[in-house]
């Protein structure tokens, strides 16, 4: 009922303002549909439901946490997405101070 009801609205809205609204439809994912991965670094792991690489380290005290998603699902897209997620853990344990920390956050 709620699906209908959020369609009906769409189409009022769309008639109305003269927007045109795109449909697009998606299926769930089956258990034995996704993929395990190992980064093989410490706190970098790979979030299977959401297809990122979530980097978490511990720095002065506090866990950062910060996703790193592949541009497409090719696995040169999820390597380099793996990469990235390493060097920016790496980055934050070699900071120092908690002002380098922030730096390395901004980039």
């Amino acid at each position: 009922r709620a699906r209908l009801e959020a369609e009906r609205v769409c189409r009022e809205f769309r008639d109305r303002l003269g927007v045109r609204a795109e449909v697009s439809r998606t299926e769930a994912k089956r258990v034995d549909e996704l993929v395990k991965r190992e980064s093989g670094a410490v706190g970098v792991i790979w979030r299977m439901w959401e297809n990122c690489w979530r980097a978490h380290p511990l720095i002065l005290g506090k866990k950062r946490v910060q996703r790193f998603r592949p541009a497409s699902g090719a696995p040169a897209a999820i390597e380099a997405a793996r990469v990235e997620a390493v060097a920016y853990c790496d980055a934050l344990k070699r900071a120092k101070t908690l002002e380098e920390t922030v730096a390395i956050q901004a980039r």
